[in-house]
């Protein structure tokens, strides 16, 4: 036979061929690292009230207040027992003299008697005397008049 001839061109690439079946399951990857941290989320509605907290300790005393206004007067109390009796008081002076009386009763020759009883039916007390003498009156208690 004779020398090898020269080589041929590339032939054309040929159709691509089925799909081969399924790999068996590599194994696991190395974990990730962490991300940035996202944006804040929009607030949720509010939840319900809670229970009522316990009473509170008592605080400090304030200070006072201001005087108040002067209230409506009350009404009048009982009458206070009665005072014993005061001191007798100084004479007053002389009085003015009186009105002149009618005529004839310048002449006083009629004087009275003071009885322990004088209702007694007996007399008025009255007596006529003479202003010269002296005058007497007849009952328990005798007084005499000038």
């Amino acid at each position: 036979m004779g020398p090898a001839g020269v080589a041929g061109s590339p032939g054309n690439h040929g159709p691509e061929g089925p799909m081969g079946p399924r790999g068996n399951k590599g194994d696991e990857g190395a974990r990730g690292r962490r991300g940035l941290p996202g944006p804040k989320g929009a607030q949720g509605p509010s939840g319900p009230a809670g229970p009522p907290g316990k009473k509170g300790q008592q605080g400090t005393r304030g200070r006072q207040g201001p005087q108040g206004s002067k209230g409506p007067q009350g009404p009048s109390g009982p009458a206070g027992p009665s005072g014993k009796k005061g001191d007798a008081g100084a004479r007053g002076s002389q009085g003015p003299p009186g009105l002149q009386g009618p005529p004839g009763s310048f002449v006083r020759n009629w004087k009275q008697c003071a009885f322990k009883n004088i209702n007694d039916g007996k007399d008025s007390g009255l007596i006529k005397v003479n202003t010269n003498t002296l005058a007497q009156c007849w009952r328990p208690q005798t007084f005499l008049f000038k």
